[in-house]
């Protein structure tokens, strides 16, 4: 392991993903622990060093541009041979998704609170002209005092189609609006959509939309709408916050909210004025059981989809870029 990277000493691993290792470090100039994602050029393939380096560098100074309560603080980006790192807040608490795949049942109230705060930072990004482009719960922390940070910036404000040299999708295919997939310019309505397939999840425990398989999911999104969330949980669910998420998940953007402020107003009034606070330590704490259809939807979301899809398109890239071609070419003449 490594002992130190630039000004951090390093203390220990505390997650890895495919590409990276994240550490938690010790700032001795400032006086505080910190978490430092590293990459290392080795780990990447030569055809993709630039592009992945790039992206790395890009999420420091965007993130780091941004200073808003609900988006996690980045101090600093450095490269030391081999390894380049983003040293950042140190967050105690869990990914929304580990919440999410333990079964965990949300109240209205609770997701009322929890969109509240997201929906706070995607206002005060989208006034900064940063669209997050991947809002899903592996990018949502909930601290143990309740409180939500937005992390990974690494695809934020980049101008491209969905498709990279390389294969690889921006974003995550369950949460990408329909303009994503086809490749159109994206603003923040973009974001609103996927933070309105969050909402979808936190009020019934299930995506919108999910096919066989990434073909199939893209049609769905692009062509079908899922059925309100009241006729999955109508114990938990009222006819007007029905509205709201079926809103959000419109498939063009001038159907949706224009902005994340609209958003959160219209989720505030269809939880009523009289709606209880929430309590920090329930929304917080895992349940103790797993039912089977939350132990299903674990399987199908907690695979890693984005490397699933990449190697897809490398396979039938040709193919792939057909099917969006016509898609895009049907989403434009509605639009149009």
């Amino acid at each position: 392991m490594l002992k130190k990277l630039g000004k951090y000493e390093i203390l220990r691993e505390i997650g890895k993903g495919a590409m990276g290792v994240v550490y938690e470090g010790n700032d001795d100039v400032k006086m505080r622990i910190v978490a430092i994602k590293a990459i290392r050029k080795s780990t990447v393939a030569q055809s993709e060093v630039k592009e992945v380096f790039s992206r790395f560098r890009r999420e420091a100074q965007v993130a780091g541009s941004l200073n808003h309560r609900n988006i996690v603080r980045v101090y600093t980006y450095g490269e030391e041979g081999d390894v380049a790192y983003i040293a950042m807040e140190r967050i105690h608490g869990t990914e929304l998704l580990n919440l999410i795949d333990s079964g965990k049942p949300f109240t209205a109230e609770e997701v009322n609170y929890i969109m509240g705060q997201l929906l706070d930072a995607l206002q005060y990004s989208h006034e900064r002209r940063v669209v997050h482009r991947d809002i899903k719960p592996a990018n949502l922390f909930l601290t143990n005092e309740g409180v939500i940070k937005i992390v990974d910036f690494g695809i934020a404000k980049i101008e491209s189609s969905i498709l990279t040299a390389a294969g690889f999708v921006l974003g995550s295919p369950f949460y990408m609006s329909p303009e994503q997939y086809v490749g159109n310019q994206i603003d923040g309505r973009s974001d609103l959509y996927s933070a309105g397939v969050l909402m979808y999840q936190l009020l019934t425990g299930s995506l919108p939309l999910i096919g066989k398989d990434i073909s199939e999911t893209i049609q769905k999104v692009m062509h079908e709408m899922p059925q309100p969330p009241s006729r999955i949980k109508p114990e938990n669910v009222t006819p007007e916050m029905d509205a709201v998420v079926m809103k959000a998940l419109a498939k063009y953007p001038e159907e949706r909210y224009q902005s994340a402020a609209e958003f959160a107003h219209a989720i505030r009034l269809a939880a009523g004025p009289d709606s209880p606070p929430v309590d920090i330590a329930h929304i917080t704490a895992m349940p103790e059981t797993r039912p089977e259809q939350q132990q299903y939807n674990n399987a199908i979301q907690s695979q890693h989809i984005e490397a699933v899809f990449g190697e897809m398109t490398r396979a039938r890239m040709a193919e792939f870029e057909k099917q969006l071609a016509g898609l895009r070419e049907t989403y434009n003449k509605k639009i149009n």
